[in-house]
């Protein structure tokens, strides 16, 4: 069987880096793929690639509201790879008014697909809602992280279309 690929959107900090990390380390012969809008920026995405054996790690720009960028990655991972084993969009978006979530839509029947919820993750997205945070339930990205990809772990073709929660709760959609 051929190495899994994983491509991670918003690998450039927060769960998105901690997703990758996550995939290096219990995935050894998987090839990551990590996008971000601004990867000259991203230090320690680029440490962490670089301290990979050579072509496991693929950095791109990508900025999922510039179509082009896009496709040129989607592009880039056909012509690298031939295929997709595991996406994860972690870019971390709100309203512009600070409330509320955004939506996952029009996605292709061929794919399995859920909507994970990590619950508040200690990270600088969060930082405006940790008061109210119920004491034992800010997580730490790793935990986070190690959550969600117990539920990934677990999927299966009934459950796709569905939202779940960190601790497997099923969210109404």
């Amino acid at each position: 069987m051929a190495a899994p690929v994983a491509l991670i959107q918003g690998a450039s900090r927060g769960l998105g880096l901690q997703f990758c990390r996550h995939i290096l380390k219990s995935r050894p012969a998987a090839f990551l793929v990590a996008t971000c809008r601004n990867p000259e920026a991203a230090a320690e995405l680029r440490d962490l690639a670089a301290g990979q054996r050579p072509g496991r790690v693929t950095v791109l720009r990508m900025d999922v509201t510039r179509e082009e960028q896009v496709r040129a990655a989607a592009d880039r991972v056909a012509e690298a790879f031939g295929r997709l084993d595991l996406l994860v969009n972690s870019a971390g978006m709100l309203h512009p008014s600070g409330r509320g979530e955004t939506r996952l839509s029009d996605v292709s029947a061929q794919v399995l697909c859920v909507a994970l919820h990590p619950g508040t993750v200690d990270t600088a997205l969060s930082r405006p809602y940790r008061r109210s945070v119920p004491s034992g339930r800010l997580f730490g990205a790793e935990r986070s992280v190690e959550l969600l990809m117990s539920l990934v772990d677990a999927l299966d073709a009934q459950k796709s279309g569905r939202a779940f929660s960190w601790d497997g709760a099923e969210l109404p959609w």
